[in-house]
């Protein structure tokens, strides 16, 4: 299921009801011209304005609570998922350890860190990561509530303006227009919701609702950390031997007892060659 089905669905359904209203009104305007006389049909239009402005701002208002709060659900998905002013220290430890190490890590190490930073629930933590990134020559592209919210403000935008300005079959022509200008051909295309697409997309990259938290009293983690205690224990004991691996060390010929002797012998017959004779 796509993170914006929900609102492909809205405008979807407030394109069909606009459409609709559209198609009505211009079917009462084409039978008005065909029956009435100018000053009658003058008066018949201006009816018709009047009463369809009502349908249309109930319909647009309609769908103006259900983009809000869908795009508010969003929102609450994202919303709390990391303790402000938390440090988990131990996680904290580890990295700094392997930060003063200077060993370089992979991308997918440091995908892992980041990953145990947000279970962590500590920003703090994640900003780390992001460092440690850094360091080892990567950006860490890590999603938050504020990039989340960043790409789900633009959604709003677009998707409240195709609100306020479709009329179907009539947008951009309601003073006499054409239709044809800039405004109303982007209005029409984003009505048909495949703006959703890109953004969604973004969205995908920035969101953090995937990051589930769920609650369970003290006891029932207490038996569940107990469960795993048991099931570790009846895994078997790993034993690494490795005496039969073959590693030899090679003297660089600097600091051998060789060398140091030969420096020492060297040092000493250059002492007697310079003594002066008596």
């Amino acid at each position: 299921m796509g993170k914006f089905d929900e609102i492909r669905r809205i405008m979807k359904d407030f394109k069909g009801d606009v459409d609709g209203l559209a198609n009505r009104k211009i079917e009462e305007i084409e039978t008005a011209k065909a029956r009435l006389n100018p000053t009658a049909l003058k008066e018949e239009l201006a009816s018709l304005d009047a009463e369809y402005g009502k349908h249309f701002e109930f319909t647009r208002n309609m769908y103006r609570e259900k983009l809000a709060a869908a795009v508010a659900d969003r929102r609450r998905g994202n919303a709390n998922k990391y303790i402000k002013g938390y440090f988990d220290f131990d996680l904290l430890n580890k990295m700094n350890i392997i930060s003063q190490s200077e060993v370089q890590l992979t991308e997918d190490e440091l995908a892992s860190f980041c990953k145990d930073a947000m279970k962590s629930r500590s920003e703090f933590c994640v900003r780390k990561v992001q460092l440690m990134a850094e360091q080892n020559g990567f950006r860490l592209n890590v999603p938050s509530e504020a990039k989340a919210n960043a790409v789900l403000d633009e959604v709003a935008k677009t998707a409240s303006e195709v609100i306020d300005k479709f009329t179907g079959e009539l947008t951009g022509k309601e003073n006499g227009g054409t239709g044809r200008d800039g405004t109303s051909m982007k209005i029409r295309v984003h009505a048909e919701g495949t703006f959703l697409n890109r953004y969604e997309q973004q969205y995908e990259k920035e969101t953090v609702e995937d990051v589930r938290i769920s609650r369970i009293s003290k006891q029932g983690f207490a038996e569940m950390e107990a469960n795993k205690q048991k099931k570790a224990d009846q895994e078997p004991v790993e034993l690494v031997n490795a005496d039969g691996v073959h590693v030899t060390a090679q003297s660089n010929g600097t600091n051998s007892a060789a060398a140091y002797f030969a420096k020492n012998y060297s040092n000493c017959m250059n002492q007697k060659t310079t003594e002066p004779e008596d």
